[in-house]
């Protein structure tokens, strides 16, 4: 296990409190407002470092998507965000995830949002 999978898998359970503070890290308003009007439901979107998946939150409590992937580091991180978002497909980034997937919307932190059109 690399420093870094120990760092997010030692934060993973208090991750999305500890960014919640007011000023602190908000992806989910940023990204959404970004893509929303860009996605639809037949949008498959990846989120590189999807983490707890705070990034994915609005998008997928809207709905407007076919699937969301997310790949991460952390084994712990990518537990926490099943948990909040059962129907996502999530991997850890060793494995190579979504074989043979065109995705229309990739997410690559720091936030930024990339389409493939």
């Amino acid at each position: 296990m690399t420093e870094a999978e120990q760092y997010y898998d030692s934060l993973a359970s208090i991750y999305d409190k500890a960014t919640e503070a007011p000023g602190s890290w908000n992806p989910p308003d940023v990204i959404y407002e970004s893509i929303r009007d860009h996605i639809h439901s037949y949008s498959s979107i990846l989120d590189i470092g999807v983490g707890t998946g705070l990034s994915i939150d609005k998008i997928y409590k809207a709905g407007i998507y076919k699937e969301i992937y997310g790949v991460d580091i952390s084994a712990k991180m990518l537990d926490v965000c099943k948990g909040k978002y059962p129907n996502t497909k999530l991997t850890h980034i060793s494995r190579a995830p979504c074989k043979g997937t065109v995705f229309q919307w990739v997410r690559i932190p720091p936030g930024n949002v990339r389409s493939s059109r």
